[in-house]
């Protein structure tokens, strides 16, 4: 695969893709899924340091390059121009770029998927509450047979 193919890759893939120099967390390069999600321009992040950008680590608390993780599929946050935190399925590891260490970050947004898993608990909690009242009428319903059996047996 030619250079051009795998860059056309990186523009169109529907996932944010980061470039990070490790040394001074600096951005080298952002796809355009990755801009869109954070709503700035190439302009904007080029250059920049990564936890003023795009990471809510403080300098010093880098997962990958202070704290020695490896982040594998882990739920994090984006943060994006208006400092709101998107929450993000993330994996972030290292790799040699033209001869030099990078860091490449991955991620999608998770927002749908949490609303849909809060909507499934809030269903499950619905339907919990729709069988205990239809349950409490049958209990009563055979409490009250029970009742009239007993009074059948007492009849003479």
């Amino acid at each position: 695969m030619e250079r051009e193919d795998l860059h056309e890759v990186f523009e169109r893939i529907q996932s944010g893709i980061v470039i990070i120099d490790p040394a001074d967390h600096t951005i080298i390069d952002i796809n355009p899924t990755a801009l869109s999600l954070i709503g700035r321009d190439r302009d904007e992040v080029l250059g920049r340091v990564c936890h003023h950008s795009i990471c809510p680590a403080e300098r010093g608390n880098c997962p990958i390059t202070d704290l020695g993780q490896a982040i594998d599929n882990s739920e994090r946050v984006l943060i994006n121009h208006d400092g709101q935190r998107i929450p993000i399925l993330k994996t972030a590891t290292k790799a040699i770029l033209s001869g030099k260490e990078m860091i490449i970050e991955s991620f999608i947004d998770n927002r749908d998927r949490r609303v849909a898993e809060e909507r499934r608990c809030a269903l499950i909690g619905y339907i919990d509450e729709t069988v205990m009242r239809i349950r409490e009428p049958l209990v009563l319903v055979q409490q009250n047979l029970a009742d009239i059996a007993v009074r059948m047996d007492t009849l003479p």
